[in-house]
Formats: structure tokens, sequence, C-alpha cells
């Protein structure tokens, strides 16, 4: 079915959860189109929005690149006219039945049928991580999920409010270090950040006839314009179209295969980030000698590393205790979202997965203080505990080893563990 809204009638086409996993009466959870400016989905909870996909570019959703690896399957329809905007899909010929569902969590989930195994597959679901979560670092916050602090400001803005994020709360956002001068020679400019689920578009304003080049001018001119960014990005290139924020920036995230946005500043803030551009330069050509010799030198001794690490991880290979890619862990447990988190301990967290076959598994990432334990000293936990099988011992199915990441993968006791037993 479409998801969306009738223009003209005003009926509205949307989902909304179950109670739970066996009451399917109205639950907290709903999903709907917003077209009050470039068009995307939101979820909702009584209320209050909890993630958004990102405007719809023409290919995809913004803040949603696996659709691309999914068009071999999936028919994607996106409807935006005077009478109708709306999404849907459908399955290609030979490809297996699929659905999407937004469960009693709030989650949404692209499930596709496995005839093998006579079972429905998680392909995508979404929030996929923390930054996925609406306003999570406040107006004119950005969100990067691989640092270890995710909240930062974009360049041209400072925290709003320090001792908050101090506390790790950015929802307060950020502000402007410099205000916009708004015409004259010595007026504002853009600063690109590159590769972006693009902000929340409601209100902000679409003109799908005009060029990129076209759109920055026509912010400039507009004294309450504070970014543009391409609203069509088929064809390839810098894209087309133009969307235009009057506002905040609010809800922007740095995603893999992501857009372009340019940010509006003062001319001062550009500069300064060109001086600091040209010192750094500067700096890395006069101890560009010295570090050459010292790359060359890590280098010999990291191929050395590199080979022994390569030596150690065929043995484990060859042993009984089978691999995981730590993209298939990540899938399975959601990206490691917190809400999967079922236990933690000084060796790591301990989190819920479901694999692609339906399988329940107990997934065990070690911490940082644990992942400097050698490669060696894991190997040979790994090959003690494979062996230590026994029906009343959880099983290990198997481990991951990817970069400084290690992680076991158990088989999932549902009835808890043995310590909610002694301890009550």
């Amino acid at each position: 079915m479409r998801t969306g809204r009738d223009l003209r009638t005003g009926a509205e086409w949307s989902l909304s959860s179950w109670r739970d996993a066996d009451d399917p009466s109205a639950g907290d959870f709903r999903y709907d189109m917003d077209a009050s400016g470039s068009p995307e989905l939101h979820i909702w909870r009584e209320g209050r929005k909890t993630y958004r996909t990102g405007p719809w570019n023409g290919v995809r959703f913004s803040g949603i690149p696996e659709m691309t690896t999914f068009e071999d399957m999936f028919e994607f329809r996106f409807t935006d006219t005077a009478d109708e905007v709306s999404y849907g899909y459908r399955d290609r010929a030979g490809s297996p039945p699929s659905r999407v569902v937004l469960n009693e969590s709030g989650v949404m989930q692209r499930k596709v049928w496995d005839r093998a195994t006579g079972a429905w597959n998680t392909f995508w679901s979404g929030p996929r991580d923390q930054c996925d979560s609406y306003g999570l670092c406040g107006a004119f916050g950005v969100c990067n999920v691989v640092d270890a602090i995710v909240c930062s400001c974009v360049r041209g803005f400072r925290q709003r409010s320090p001792a908050e994020w101090r506390m790790r709360d950015a929802s307060g956002g950020c502000a402007r270090r410099t205000p916009l001068r708004c015409g004259g020679d010595d007026s504002d400019g853009f600063y690109a950040v590159r590769g972006v689920k693009l902000p929340e578009t409601h209100g902000s304003s679409v003109d799908a006839g005009a060029s990129l080049e076209e759109c920055g001018r026509r912010c400039l001119s507009n004294c309450n314009c504070t970014a543009y960014a391409a609203s069509d990005i088929r064809g390839g290139g810098a894209g087309t179209g133009c969307i235009q924020w009057f506002g905040e920036l609010m809800d922007t995230r740095f995603v893999d295969g992501g857009q372009d946005l340019f940010v509006r500043l003062a001319l001062s803030d550009l500069e300064t980030t060109k001086t600091k551009k040209f010192a750094v330069v500067i700096a890395a050509v006069t101890t560009g000698v010295a570090l050459l010799a010292l790359s060359i030198g890590l280098l010999i001794w990291r191929r050395i590393r590199r080979g022994q690490e390569a030596t150690m991880f065929e043995d484990i290979l060859r042993g009984e205790c089978p691999t995981y890619h730590l993209e298939v862990i990540r899938a399975a447990t959601g990206g490691f979202c917190p809400k999967n988190e079922i236990g933690r301990g000084g060796f790591g967290i301990v989190y819920k997965g479901e694999m692609l076959d339906g399988q329940e598994v107990a997934v065990k990432k070690l911490s940082a203080e644990n992942r400097v334990q050698g490669l060696k000293e894991f190997k040979n936990e790994v090959d003690l505990i494979a062996k230590l099988q026994h029906r009343n011992l959880v099983r290990l199915l198997g481990c991951c080893i990817h970069c400084s990441e290690r992680i076991l993968v158990y088989e999932y006791m549902s009835n808890k563990s043995l310590d909610t037993f002694i301890f009550g």
C-alpha cells in the first residue's frame, strides 16, 4: 500500500504499530508522510517525533542509502504531484515476497520471505543507531556515530550550553558564532558539509527546476535562508533541483553515501577556515620529511605485525570456531542498538540479535579495555570456549575479528542467566 497524503481530499495513508506482538490493537507508534517541504517519512510516538528518513532525492530517501542495494528486488514508487504525495514499492518479478513492518517498539523493518527456511528475514531496520534518534544533537548540530562523542557543531557554530554538552546532553544544539551580514561586499558565503542525511525539511522551499548554482544564489539573496542542497541526485554529479532552509537545521547526521549540505556562514568564519587550512598545509610540508621516514619504519613494522595476525586468523578459520563478518553481526543487532542490550560487565556489553536465518543469538562485544588484548590471547580463549561444549553450557556459535573488534557469538538463552536464579 501507499504511505502518504491525498492533497485534494486530505486523506492520509499511514501505518500504526500493534500494542504488542500478540495484540493487534493500535500501539504507541505511527509512520506517516510529511509533505510540508521536501517530502519525507516520520515515526511518531504519542505526538513526539522519534525518527525520520530524510527527504526523497529522486533515487531514495536521503537517510537510507541502503535502499539502492535493494533495487534489483523492489521497485520503489514515489509520487509528488499537485494531487498526491506518496511512497510505495512493488516486488520485482521473480523476487521473494516482502513486507514493511512498524513493530511495537517503533522500529521500521523491511522483511523478505525466505522460502528455504519458511521465515521472514530482516533486510533493513530503522532507526539503525543512536544518530537516528530525532534531534539528538539539537539545532545546527551534526551526529557522527563513529566518534566517541557523537555530537558536534557545524563549522561556524558553538555549543549553546557547554555545561549540558559536558553531561552528554546535546539536545540544546548550537548557536552561530558570527551574525550573518546579508548583502554588501563583505557578505556571507557557504560551507559544504559533505555526506549527510539532509536536515528536517518541514517548512523548507523546494524548486525542482532550479540548478544547484541558482539555488545558492537565491539563498544568498534571501536574508532568512540558512542552507541549501540539491533536491535530486539522479544522474550523478552535484545534483539538480533546490531545497532551501529558512531556520534552524535539525536532525543532521553523517551517513555513508550521504548528500552535500551548504550551510550559510559569515565571511569572516569562512576566511578563518581558509587560514587554518593554509596553516595546516604549511605545517604538513615542514614536517613532511621526518614523517615520511617515520611512516616507512611504521609500515615495515605493521606489515610484519599483519603477517603475524593473518597467521593467527587463519588458525582460527582452520579451527573449531566458525567466523562471522562484522556487517552480519551489526545487522543482527541493529547496529549494536542500545535497545538490544541484555547485559554488561568488565568484559564489555552483550546484545540480543537475530541472524538472517531467524536464529536468536547473544553477541558479546568486548570493551575497549579488553580489545587491547593480543590476538594470540583471544585465539587461545576462542579455542578453549569452542572445545568446552556441553549440553548444560551455553553454546559458542562463532566469533568475529575485525580491526580492533573482538566479538563472540553465543546461542541465546531465553530464560536469562544463572545469576538471576541465584541472586533473584
